[in-house]
């Protein structure tokens, strides 16, 4: 089965297990905001940005959601995320490391 991109993201670490972005996705030109608070390690939590994070962030013009968001690194130096909420999962992505910052793509 072929994963659909539907959009990117960026996270930026800026200190303090707080992360923060943006994300665009293909039928919403707009930027938005995203932004992600540590708050358990997970069995990757050696690694820069592995962990469970709580997510926040903006649709449609000032419509907030949240989300857990998990990431794990993969072997090949990329990261795994999944974004999920207490009904399962919401997004899926793939992130390579880019100046400090996590670049990358998701799909539902």
């Amino acid at each position: 089965m072929t994963k659909k991109i539907i959009g990117a993201f960026v996270f930026k670490d800026i200190g303090d297990g707080c992360l923060v972005g943006k994300w665009l996705n293909s039928d919403e030109p707009p930027v938005y905001p995203q932004a992600a608070k540590f708050e358990r390690k997970n069995k990757d939590g050696k690694e820069k940005f592995c962990g469970v994070y709580t997510a926040t962030w903006v649709e449609q013009i000032n419509v907030t959601v949240n989300a857990n968001l998990e990431i794990t690194r993969k072997k090949n130096s990329t990261y795994k995320l999944k974004w999920y909420d207490s009904n399962g999962p919401l997004f899926f992505g793939n992130a390579m490391l880019y100046e400090n910052s996590l670049v990358g793509t998701y799909w539902d």
